[in-house]
């Protein structure tokens, strides 16, 4: 697969998130129904990224430089590197694409001499598929929830602060 992809797809690693990103990850949201609170993370990615300097955007190009998929990594701990997003367009689609750039984020944590990568939650089983294909193992189990205080917590939080 990383053969094939490489031979249709160029990569390149960056911080930039253009309206390109934007619209790839729209292009996503409408095709692949997500909970109100993962809607939200994926409409911050851009001021996520804007904050870090230690996150990278890993682009794969096709060879009229339309952008086809991109992934985003954090490189911030110590020894490890978080495999955060991937997205692909559905138009555009090659197959490889994500195995290509998943190997891209690899090499840059051993640039970044990360002993391991943290590739994430297996929130489906497509998911799960890929990142047990690449190595990934279960090792702890895990709890999502959300918690949203009061306004009255709010406003004695902020109190606090003063």
């Amino acid at each position: 697969m990383l053969s094939r992809a490489g031979r249709e797809l160029s990569v390149g690693r960056s911080r930039d998130f253009s309206k390109e990103h934007q619209k790839l990850t729209k292009d996503f949201l409408k095709s692949h129904p997500v909970d109100e609170a993962t809607g939200s993370i994926f409409k911050k990615i851009g001021e996520y990224l804007s904050s870090s300097t230690t996150a990278w955007v890993f682009d794969a190009r096709n060879k009229k430089e339309e952008l086809v998929a991109f992934d985003i990594a954090e490189y911030k701990p110590r020894n490890y590197a978080i495999y955060m997003f991937n997205f692909s367009s559905e138009a555009r689609y090659v197959p490889g694409a994500s195995d290509l750039l998943l190997s891209e984020v690899i090499k840059q944590g051993k640039t970044e001499e990360k002993k391991y990568i943290n590739l994430g939650l297996g929130i489906n089983p497509g998911v799960t598929f890929f990142k047990k294909k690449w190595g990934g193992l279960i090792f702890l189990p895990y709890a999502f929830c959300f918690y949203y205080p009061s306004r009255k917590e709010n406003l004695e939080a902020l109190l606090q602060k003063l």
